[in-house]
């Protein structure tokens, strides 16, 4: 369980929200911060409002746009003069709306804030600008401290960059303190990336959340790449009786193989 707000921040980084949720830290805004959006990743948003409305703040007036997913009153919020946590969530929102280019300008006055750091990280990815997320990173790296939310963050931007093995040794040492599926699928994707397929399908066996998207969907791309025909047919099962059955790998499978064909001849060469 989550003793610190080091620990909380740590354990919803990687994923573990869990015991970001089961943290016992009394009368901490930000690991109510915290929670409320854990809760809201897993869908809980109702357990999620019972904790925003605790408090009437700038903060937790966005962070209730954000559990009920709606942009209509963040511009209010924006021209209270709020802090950066508060900032971050309401870019955190117009970006989950596809409004980028609003969530980088938000985000473009929140000093030293490694929230803000990673969304930007995120979108910019998401618009394949690789080289203005490696800028964040490398801007940031000076006052970062070798935070594990800035470690995540560089570490995104290594997979995207070439740099799968450093990728890796983040992901790896994240893991040695809190193994989480999150952590073990970012080191299934390093070693990939490595041609190291034998060790990449060890770290997607050793997750524990079976039901969730992205290690189904990896699991399946890494097996059609090693050609494993049965593993592949029992995850296409496991994709279909799951939550997410309508992701794009079992809505589409063939033109996904075609797309997954392509990258076998490149692995192969």
């Amino acid at each position: 369980m989550a003793t610190t707000i080091l620990n909380v921040e740590q354990a919803f980084y990687t994923g573990d929200y869990t015991s970001v949720i089961n943290a016992e830290i009394n009368d901490n805004s930000r690991v109510r911060e915290l929670q409320a959006r854990a809760l809201i990743a897993t869908k809980r948003t109702e357990e999620a409002l019972e904790i925003i409305s605790q408090d009437e703040t700038s903060l937790h007036a966005a962070l209730r746009l954000y559990a009920e997913n709606k942009t209509e009153g963040l511009n209010e919020i924006l021209d209270s003069n709020p802090d950066n946590a508060t900032k971050h969530i309401i870019a955190l929102v117009f970006a989950i709306a596809g409004e980028y280019e609003k969530a980088l300008d938000i985000l473009s006055s929140c000093a030293q804030s490694l929230d803000a750091v990673f969304l930007k990280v995120h979108i910019y990815l998401l618009l394949n600008k690789v080289s203005a997320a490696q800028g964040e990173v490398d801007a940031a790296r000076s006052w970062a401290n070798d935070h594990v939310i800035f470690n995540v963050a560089e570490a995104l931007v290594c997979l995207r960059n070439n740099a799968a093995q450093k990728a890796f040794f983040i992901y790896e040492e994240n893991n040695s303190l809190n193994a989480t599926p999150s952590s073990s699928l970012g080191e299934a994707v390093s070693q990939t990336l490595l041609r190291r397929f034998p060790e990449a399908s060890e770290a997607i066996k050793g997750t524990s959340s079976w039901d969730n998207e992205a290690v189904l969907v990896s699991s399946l791309a890494l097996d059609l790449i090693q050609n494993n025909t049965s593993e592949v047919e029992e995850l296409r099962n496991s994709l279909k009786k799951s939550q997410y059955s309508d992701a794009a790998a079992v809505i589409d499978i063939k033109e996904k193989e075609a797309l997954f064909d392509e990258a076998v001849k490149k692995f192969k060469k």
